[in-house]
């Protein structure tokens, strides 16, 4: 087998949107692996939060911690400490996709959103279809037929997906990119394009949050952009790419990438709106002045 066929054979299944920058966005679909380790860590977050509700109520209700429940207290233990600690446990995923756009905290650490294959988010009654088939997934037990669904099924798509019209993607991962990508950078010694593609991003959040307009700074990140973005459509089209359409495999969802854009679109056209009426000055262009004055 050749290196360019191992290498196509190895390539994540992935979903490609068109965009209106003219560059397609691949969406990558998660594999069991990714998906099994952030159900893990939900599990335990969930019954981290049970856990620490019923020794509060607990507390709060019997006055120990030992779940020693006189007889005259047995109903508000029942409806004030159970019911809510198992409400928590059993709506967790109902309650905090919807909330967090597609994600929990446990996809949230390893880097997944819930999106459509058009690579935005679901609506409230597709994520509550969603879940309402969890429960047929886990049967008969230990999640045997959603798991069966994903390892074999073209897309690593679950029951709850199929009918919900959802794919759970790779998105970002805060926590994992503080924790590896500048390391892993610095000892290549050069900035792969996915790690410029972070640091891009890094700089435009921060550039959003800023107060004001700047145009030098606004120019500026839409310049990185546009770089990554050739770089990316490159190494998509290098040896053993999966096809010959240049895309970016990133690792956000096209409707976030052009809200971005937009942004920085409005930041542009207000500064330069403020530099036509006189009040920035000459300070948009301090490069362009010292070339002059020399």
């Amino acid at each position: 087998m050749s290196v360019a066929g191992a290498s196509t054979l190895a390539a994540p299944p992935s979903v490609t949107v068109p965009s209106s920058t003219g560059i397609d966005a691949r969406v990558v679909i998660a594999g069991p692996g990714a998906r099994a380790i952030a159900f893990v860590l939900d599990y335990l977050i969930r019954l981290a939060l049970s856990f620490a509700y019923l020794l509060i109520a607990a507390w709060a209700i019997l006055g120990n911690l030992d779940f020693d429940v006189p007889t005259d207290s047995e109903t508000l233990w029942s409806l004030a400490g159970i019911v809510p600690s198992l409400a928590i446990f059993f709506l967790y995923h109902i309650i905090l996709e919807p909330l967090m756009a597609g994600r929990t905290p446990g996809k949230r650490l390893i880097g997944l959103r819930i999106v459509t294959p058009e690579g935005t988010v679901p609506s409230v009654g597709a994520l509550m279809t969603r879940n309402v088939f969890r429960l047929f997934d886990s049967l008969p037990a230990l999640y045997m037929i959603g798991l069966s669904f994903v390892i074999f099924g073209r897309r690593h798509r679950r029951v709850g997906d199929l009918a919900a019209g959802t794919v759970l993607a790779v998105d970002r991962a805060p926590f994992l990119e503080k924790l590896g990508l500048g390391t892993l950078a610095s000892k290549r010694g050069a900035a792969s394009p996915d790690a410029a593609w972070y640091e891009m991003r890094r700089r435009a959040v921060a550039l959003s949050r800023r107060r004001g307009s700047d145009v030098a700074a606004a120019l500026a990140t839409v310049d990185d952009y546009r770089r990554v973005a050739n770089a990316l459509g490159k190494k998509a089209d290098g040896p053993g790419a999966a096809s010959a359409t240049p895309a970016i495999t990133t690792p956000t969802t096209p409707a976030r990438l052009i809200a971005f854009l937009s942004k920085i679109r409005s930041a542009t056209g207000l500064a330069l709106l403020s530099a036509c009426r006189g009040r920035r000055g000459d300070d948009l262009f301090p490069t362009a002045r010292t070339s002059g004055s020399a």
